[in-house]
């Protein structure tokens, strides 16, 4: 009865019929937390929702230079937190530590989940805050990685649309004043619906048409980047990327028709000039702005408290300061750490039986294989279709020269001339003329290749028969942005299109003509994010290792206790000694 009178001061559950409230109730599990432990730590993911019944909670956040303060406390007037965490997965904003012993109670997600699952009805009766609920139907991109959560979106204003409609608009709105005025002197009869009903019909389509293609462009932030998508059904198809580490600044600029209604344009700069990002008409283009900042400041923030919390796990490890061995070093009683990595690749949708099919002959190795995907690296060639335009001609040459070389030579002859002779001899040298051409183009494209390790981007453009070749490379962390585009209707059907590499210093890496080109990009932004990760995180090691040093030769000087090496077994050799101003022998 006590839990469910404090489920009554919820605002989540204070909707709640009675029978439902005791089935929510069912959920939670008692917990006896002694002074100090971790309720919750920032950058955890937030699983639980807790209640507290007796004793109090004190909130720390680290903000993004690294600074950890107290910001308020859990137990006193405000008895619950963790609403968000049962209905959307992010990362905690604060850590939360006991500061007496505390009595709670917590819910976690899965059952509870489980149990909206099962009772629908409870779900409508709850008082769900409106933020979380905009989380809850926020859009789930195809690009969207694992572990990476949308946190603002917004679609081109009205304005591009209404813009557009105009000239259809004006057009109908004139060929019905003309029959309106026509009617007044000549009696039309059936000319005028035979006129006006098809128009309409036709300035219905074309409205759907733009209203389509104005709904397919979008703006997303995410807490890894700004993506911006410009799409137009089967004609025309662009995505460019930016990780939110590389956005240095972000302009917004408005007209005074943009100030009235809402819009502006909103110019993304990045570390290099060749990686700025220009985007027109955004609809709410300050809380675009806004959005990317909060993120930048939320993921350098978590990443920040991370090194905190890895830091103190390295010094209770090496030194043993009373202070240190509280809270065990910094682990979590109750939630694990987050982490951003993704080890393997995002689920692929299984291909149809085309690709199917093409994917059987690559494994024949008749052809390169168009995409070679290994932990390591990913290749990619251009589409097929370009491979079938460069052999075409000399194959198609080929059959034919071949064919009448057999006939003078298997045969009587033809057109009246002698079997084998000159003819025979010419046209045998012209099929091996055009075979070694079919052979130039197959390997021209064979061997031009692009390239993603796990550090680098390769641009690889290979002639054959070593005529030439050019390798162009950079680094995964001079990357400023990517973007593909599938120019034109053809692109779009058979999946193709190009994909732009916007690096500072070494020029964009533009990979041309490649297949799935959204796959691709999403490909390489997976590495950038995870190579830029272990970057931070060995910078981050090296710290940590560095600042043990420092507190273990601290903590011996407090102690009072000696420094003694012990010699490893791979270290052996006379033990070093040096001569004192006595004349005694010291060993180090």
């Amino acid at each position: 009865m006590e839990l469910l009178e404090q489920l009554r001061q919820v605002p989540l559950f204070q909707s709640l019929s009675e029978d439902s409230l005791v089935k929510v109730g069912e959920l939670f599990q008692e917990m006896v937390i002694p002074a100090g432990t971790y309720l919750s730590r920032q950058g955890d993911l937030g699983a639980t929702f807790f209640v507290v019944s007796a004793g109090q909670a004190i909130v720390q956040r680290v903000d993004d230079k690294g600074y950890e303060r107290p910001v308020g406390t859990v137990g006193e007037h405000n008895a619950f937190y963790g609403v968000t965490s049962l209905f959307v997965v992010v990362p905690r904003d604060a850590t939360v530590i006991a500061r007496t012993e505390m009595r709670v109670w917590v819910l976690h997600r899965p059952p509870f989940l489980a149990l909206l699952e099962a009772e629908p009805a409870i779900e409508r009766q709850l008082n769900i805050p409106p933020d979380v609920q905009a989380r809850r139907q926020a859009p789930r991109y195809p690009w969207q990685e694992q572990g990476e959560q949308l946190a603002f979106a917004t679609h081109k204003h009205w304005i591009v649309f209404a813009r557009k409609m105009v000239g259809s608009t004006l057009l109908v709105a004139g060929l019905a004043a003309l029959l309106l005025y026509l009617s007044s002197y000549v009696p039309l009869g059936l000319l005028a619906p035979f006129l006006l009903v098809p128009t309409l019909v036709l300035y219905v389509a074309v409205a759907f048409w733009h209203l389509v293609d104005w709904r397919n462009d979008y703006h997303a932030v995410t807490n890894r980047r700004l993506s911006y998508r410009e799409h137009v059904a089967l004609l025309y198809d662009s995505r460019k990327d930016a990780p939110l580490d590389q956005v240095q600044n972000v302009n917004v600029a408005r007209t005074f028709l943009g100030q009235l209604l809402g819009y502006g344009q909103v110019i993304v700069q990045t570390a290099a000039a060749a990686g700025t990002m220009q985007l027109d008409h955004v609809d709410e283009p300050e809380a675009l702005r806004k959005a990317i900042f909060d993120e930048q400041f939320r993921a350098m923030a978590t990443r920040q408290a991370e090194q905190r919390w890895r830091i103190r796990a390295t010094l209770a490890d090496h030194v043993t300061l009373e202070e240190l061995s509280a809270g065990g070093g910094g682990h979590p009683s109750i939630e694990q750490s987050l982490d951003y990595i993704d080890a393997q690749e995002p689920p692929r949708q299984m291909p149809n039986w085309f690709r199917r099919a093409i994917d059987w002959v690559s494994g024949l190795e008749v052809i390169p294989p168009i995409r070679e995907h290994t932990p390591e690296k990913v290749v990619w060639r251009k589409h097929w279709l370009f491979l079938v335009i460069s052999v075409v001609v000399p194959l198609v040459l080929v059959l034919i020269l071949a064919s009448f070389t057999v006939a003078f030579f298997a045969t009587g002859g033809l057109f009246g001339l002698a079997p084998g002779g000159v003819a025979g001899l010419v046209t045998l040298g012209l099929t091996i003329v055009c075979f070694g051409w079919l052979f130039y183009e197959y390997t021209d494209w064979g061997n031009d290749q692009y390239i993603v390790t796990n550090e680098r981007v390769i641009d690889v453009d290979q002639r054959p028969f070593w005529l030439s070749q050019s390798t162009r490379e950079a680094s995964l962390g001079k990357i400023q942005n990517v973007h593909y585009v599938v120019p034109n209707i053809i692109a779009s059907l058979l999946r193709y299109g190009d994909v732009v590499v916007k690096t500072a210093g070494e020029g964009d890496f533009t990979f041309t003509h490649v297949p799935r080109p959204a796959e691709v990009q999403n490909e390489i932004f997976r590495r950038i994010n995870n190579y830029r990760l272990l970057l931070q995180e060995q910078e981050t090691e090296f710290q940590r290792r560095e600042l043990a040093a420092w507190f273990s030769v601290y903590d011996d000087i407090k102690s009072g206790r000696p420094a003694v090496h012990e010699p490893a077994e791979s270290e052996s050799g006379p033990t070093p000694t040096f001569t004192d101003d006595s004349g005694g022998r010291t060993t180090l």
